[in-house]
């Protein structure tokens, strides 16, 4: 890609930045400050973020368990959530490196990314079925954040072009679903 060294050296530094983690925090609690959870991290929040800073600068940040449940509509599906300072580094870590995985995507990856989704994604799907004439079009949509993710973080992982921090941050918050 072409990116100069000096910038990349400078992207670990940005996630643990005051200011991107309360971004962070910002981000992870919309619409959720209702949860018990984030009542509890936000009652503290200074602390916590500077806790959540510490680790991250030492490298001592570990991952909390995920805590698993059950939804019903429109089927049954199993959850699995990350804790909610989990969520919050979640959220630094990609404030910084977004853009990074953004330039690599094509233009018809529609999860997880800022102004697409999962009509964007049915709408350009009737676009192609519309263009062919002979027979209906095999789809098959299927989603799962763990096989949607992971190939993307292995790419990134054994990239050269990867800064080593940023590689450490997304190993040891991803690893789980890495290759």
């Amino acid at each position: 890609m072409g990116h100069k060294v000096g910038f990349y050296e400078d992207l670990y530094p940005q996630v643990y930045d005051w200011d991107n983690l309360l971004l962070a925090y910002r981000r992870a609690s919309k619409g959720k400050r209702g949860n018990p959870a984030v009542a509890a991290f936000e009652y503290r929040l200074e602390d916590n973020l500077i806790r959540l800073q510490e680790e991250l600068v030492a490298r001592t940040y570990q991952p909390g368990p995920d805590y698993s449940f059950y939804i019903h509509e429109p089927k049954r599906r199993l959850i699995s959530a990350a804790p909610f300072k989990d969520r919050v580094d979640h959220h630094a870590l990609c404030n910084v490196i977004e853009l990074l995985f953004e330039r690599s995507f094509i233009s018809d990856s529609y999860a997880n990314r800022v102004g697409k989704g999962t009509h964007r994604a049915l709408d350009r799907a009737q676009q192609f079925a519309r263009r062919r004439t002979s027979s209906a079009t095999p789809l098959d949509i299927r989603w799962s954040s763990e096989t949607c993710f992971a190939p993307v973080l292995c790419w990134r992982r054994t990239s050269s072009a990867t800064p080593l921090d940023i590689r450490w941050s997304s190993e040891t918050r991803f690893a789980p679903v890495l290759c």
